[in-house]
C-alpha cells in the first residue's frame, strides 16, 4: 500500500512570439480612409512592439469600420502580445463572427486561450483551425498540448502524429506523445518516443528524467538511475530528477542513496511537496513512522489537498494505533480525490 509518488513533468512548451496575421497590407483608399489610416498606424506600432499604441489604433479602425475582420484579428494578436488574453480572445471573435472560415484566426484564438489555461477551449479552437484547412505543425502541436492538458490522450496523440508528420526532427513532439503514451500505460511506446526525443536532442533533460520514471515502471531501477543520472548532469539544478532517482533507490532498497537525493531534492526546492512525502514513505518502510509523519506533515502544509500524503500518513497514524487519526486522514484523502477502496474505511464511522 504504500507507494512513493513519482513526478511525471510534461514537457514545458514551445511559446512562440505571436506574430502578426497581416503586416504588409497598406490599404489607404478614399471610403473608409480613417479605419484604413488607423489600421495602418496599427500595423506600424505592432512591428515595433508598441503594443498600446497598436490597440488603440485598431480599436479605432473598428469604430470607424465595424466589419473590418483584419483589424479585429490584428486587435488581438496586439492583446495577446500585451498578455491581455481575455481581451485577445474577445477580439478574435469579432473577426470569426465576421469570416468563420480564418484558420490562422482560429490558431491564434487557441493560442490566447491556451496562455489563459483555458485548455478545453483552446482545444476546441485548434480543431476549428484545422476544419478551416490551417494544418500546420504548430497548430496540431497545441492542439495536442491542449488535449493532454485536459487528459484527452487519445486524441493528443492524434494530433502529436500530424505534427510529426509536418516535422520528424521536433524532440519536443516526440516528448509529449510519448507522456501521453505514459499516461496510458503504453510504456514501450512512451520509452520507444523519449529516446527518440533524446536522439534529437541529448541534452534534453527532462526526456531524460521521463525516460526514467519509464524505466522505474518497467522495474528496471539500474537504467532509470543511469537516466535520472544523465538529466541532473545536464541541469544540477533539477530536483525533479533528484527526487525521481531517490525513488529508484529507494525501490533497490538503497535508503542512504535514497536519502541523500531526497536531502539534495530539498535543498534546491525546499517547497517541494513530493520529496517529503517520500522521505515519509522512506521512514515508515524503516518502522520510523513518527519521523514518518513528521514529513507528511511538512508535504501536507505545503499542499492541503495532497492526497497520497494523507494516505500514506493514515498508515503511519494506523501502525502507532492511532485509529481515530487513521480514520480522518482516510477520508481526507478520499475527499480530495484519491482512492481509497472501501475496505480502508470499513472500520471507520
Amino acid at each position: 500500500m504504500q507507494k512513493i509518488i513519482s513526478f511525471m513533468l510534461f514537457m514545458g512548451l514551445t511559446v512562440s512570439s505571436f506574430a502578426q496575421i497581416d503586416t504588409s497590407a497598406t490599404l489607404v483608399v478614399e471610403k473608409n480612409q480613417e479605419a484604413e489610416l488607423e489600421y495602418n498606424q496599427g500595423v506600424a506600432a505592432l512591428s515595433n512592439g508598441q503594443y498600446d499604441v497598436a490597440i488603440s489604433n485598431f480599436t479605432k479602425a473598428v469604430e470607424f469600420k465595424p466589419s473590418f475582420t483584419q483589424a479585429y484579428v490584428n486587435l488581438g494578436v496586439a492583446y495577446s502580445s500585451a498578455l491581455n488574453f481575455t481581451s485577445s480572445v474577445e477580439a478574435f471573435d469579432k473577426a470569426l463572427a465576421l469570416d468563420s472560415t480564418l484558420g490562422q484566426a482560429w490558431n491564434a484564438r487557441g493560442m490566447a486561450l491556451f496562455h489563459n489555461k483555458n485548455y478545453k477551449y483552446a482545444a476546441e479552437s485548434f480543431q476549428k483551425a484545422v476544419d478551416a484547412n490551417f494544418l500546420t505543425e504548430d497548430n496540431f502541436y497545441y492542439l495536442g498540448a491542449s488535449a493532454f492538458l485536459i487528459e484527452d490522450y487519445e486524441r493528443a496523440i492524434k494530433a502529436y502524429n500530424e505534427a510529426i508528420k509536418r516535422n520528424n526532427k521536433n524532440p519536443n513532439a516526440y516528448s509529449d506523445r510519448a507522456s501521453c503514451y505514459k499516461m496510458l500505460e503504453k510504456m514501450s511506446d512512451a520509452e520507444r518516443d523519449y529516446r527518440q526525443a533524446i536522439a534529437l536532442n541529448p541534452d534534453f533533460y527532462v526526456a531524460w528524467d521521463n525516460l526514467g520514471s519509464v524505466q522505474v515502471r518497467k522495474k528496471d531501477y539500474d537504467a532509470a538511475i543511469g537516466s535520472f543520472t544523465r538529466a541532473i548532469e545536464i541541469k544540477p539544478d533539477f530536483y525533479i530528477a533528484y527526487n525521481n532517482r531517490g525513488e529508484a533507490y529507494f525501490l533497490q532498497e538503497n535508503y542512504k542513496s535514497a536519502a541523500a537525493d531526497f536531502k539534495k531534492a530539498l535543498e534546491i526546492n525546499p517547497q517541494y511537496s513530493f520529496v517529503y512525502n517520500n522521505v515519509g514513505v522512506m521512514y515508515a518502510q524503516q518502522g520510523k513512522h513518527t519521523e514518518a509523519i513528521n514529513m507528511y506533515n511538512k508535504a501536507i502544509q505545503l499542499n492541503e489537498n495532497y492526497g497520497a500524503a494523507y494516505f500514506h500518513r493514515a498508515n503511519s497514524y494506523e501502525m502507532r494505533q492511532e485509529f481515530e487519526k487513521c480514520c480522518n486522514d482516510l477520508q481526507k484523502a478520499r475527499s480530495v480525490g484519491y482512492t481509497i477502496p472501501d475496505s480502508f474505511l470499513s472500520g471507520c464511522n
